[in-house]
């Protein structure tokens, strides 16, 4: 169709070609009239050059004109990429049945007969405008539902209330059910697994009742492999239901690979006995798990999702090292984050945590995603504390033994060696009859 019609408040264009002068002038004015906007042409060959110029809205060819006649202008326009829709008034003043199967067979809308009653031809026109706008609005809108169609990749079925196959669109993923143009017309219960086919005339019953759309899942064999489809049935008219059908076998195999690579985790975290972290450094939002928060004294509403939830935790003296030792891990000074500080339990006390970490990078190296755990190593700092100061220290007296008085004299030597000022002496003080307390209670 042409490109002037009044989308954007301009006139459309009618092309007349007719070989009479008079006829030609009075078909304008008539048409100028009415508010068209008219291009004159003298023969159809002169009409062929004006309408790939022009492009008009519609076309008013005589059917008897020199060079070509009115039949051959109208096959050459509907060739024309622009010309397949345009309306194509023919005009003859012929009244016999051949001339009139000619015009339709050549392509054109309509046809009128001379002498012309100029006073409805702008009429006319503009219902035959109206007329191939509505038609090129519906062809329109049907390819738009044909390319819909199309790009969707599961079979469709259209299903009569009594279960009989009304039509059918091919899937282009699987061809789990080979359906042929013969099946038009059969019950589903004769071309479909009978169990599905069963489900699926039930559903369509339940659609039809209640508007509602149904989605049921089918297990089937193919080929001696079990595959799933999903169906979901729609109305699509007052006697018929659509059925979409999507083969989810392999989104099925993906859904329990995940439960059960979801249940080895949880299984070895509560096996493992500590706490897990996982860090969005994009959203910069940390999950924590209800042991990590357990091991605090906390419950699982009692600790956020921020990065402070846990760094406004570490004891003052321990906070600047842990924070240098997560900048080093992410600029990838070091490749894994491990640290050893002090965390503040519900009850105020603090507890020491051995916390570990790997950042997840991108293809430029940037970090996205960090996670990692936390053991409660308290008892065992506890326990090494307690035997480095055993070492050290007299069990009986509590003072310091000479293990720790020899290690402190080392030192006084060597830094005399260093430091010429600096000067040291040892005293010795001998108490008289404690060596037998010594021997039996001392170390």
């Amino acid at each position: 169709m042409g490109q002037n019609q009044g989308h954007h408040g301009a006139s459309a264009v009618v092309l007349v070609a007719d070989d009479e002068p008079m006829t030609r002038l009075l078909a304008v004015k008539a048409l100028q009239k009415a508010g068209f906007e008219t291009v004159e042409a003298t023969d159809g060959r002169e009409a062929i050059s004006f309408f790939d110029r022009h492009l008009p809205d519609i076309v008013m060819l005589d059917v008897m004109m020199p060079v070509m006649d009115g039949f051959s202008a109208c096959v050459e326009i509907r060739r024309h990429p622009n010309g397949k829709l345009t309306p194509v008034l023919m005009v003859t003043g012929l009244d016999d049945l051949d001339s009139i199967h000619r015009a339709y067979e050549a392509g054109a809308t309509d046809f009128v007969t001379k002498p012309i009653n100029w006073l409805i031809l702008g009429h006319r026109v503009r219902y035959m405008l109206r007329a191939s706008r509505s038609v090129e609005a519906l062809q329109r809108s049907e390819a738009k539902n044909r390319a819909l169609l199309n790009a969707v990749p599961d079979l469709m079925l259209r299903i009569g209330r009594t279960g009989e196959l009304l039509e059918f669109k091919e899937a282009k993923t699987f061809q789990g059910f080979a359906l042929k143009e013969e099946d038009i017309g059969r019950v589903v219960s004769e071309i479909l697994p009978i169990e599905m086919a069963h489900e699926v005339i039930g559903s369509v019953e339940k659609v039809l009742e209640t508007g509602d759309i149904q989605v049921l899942e089918h297990r089937f064999m193919e080929n001696g492999s079990a595959r799933t489809c999903e169906s979901r049935i729609g109305p699509s008219g007052q006697d018929e239901a659509l059925a979409i059908v999507r083969d989810i076998t392999a989104r099925k195999a993906a859904e329990k690979a995940l439960r059960d690579s979801e249940e080895r985790y949880a299984l070895a975290a509560q096996g493992a006995n500590d706490g897990l972290w996982d860090w969005n450094l994009l959203t910069n939002e940390i999950h924590f798990s209800s042991r990590w928060k357990a091991m605090l004294g906390c419950g699982d509403g009692d600790v956020g999702n921020t990065p402070e939830d846990w760094l406004s935790r570490i004891h003052e003296d321990d906070i600047d090292r842990v924070r240098l030792e997560l900048n080093a891990h992410m600029t990838g000074v070091s490749p894994p984050f491990e640290s050893e500080h002090r965390l503040r339990h519900n009850d105020g006390t603090y507890r020491w945590m051995h916390s570990r970490g790997l950042a997840v990078r991108d293809s430029k190296g940037t970090p996205y995603r960090m996670a990692g755990s936390q053991t409660d190593i308290t008892e065992r700092k506890n326990l090494s504390e307690q035997l480095l100061h055993d070492a050290f220290f007299d069990s009986l007296t509590k003072l310091p033994n000479r293990a720790l008085f020899m290690d402190r004299l080392g030192h006084a030597v060597a830094r005399g060696k260093r430091l010429d000022s600096h000067r040291f002496a040892v005293l010795f003080l001998d108490l008289d009859r404690f060596k037998l307390i010594n021997d039996s209670l001392g170390t």
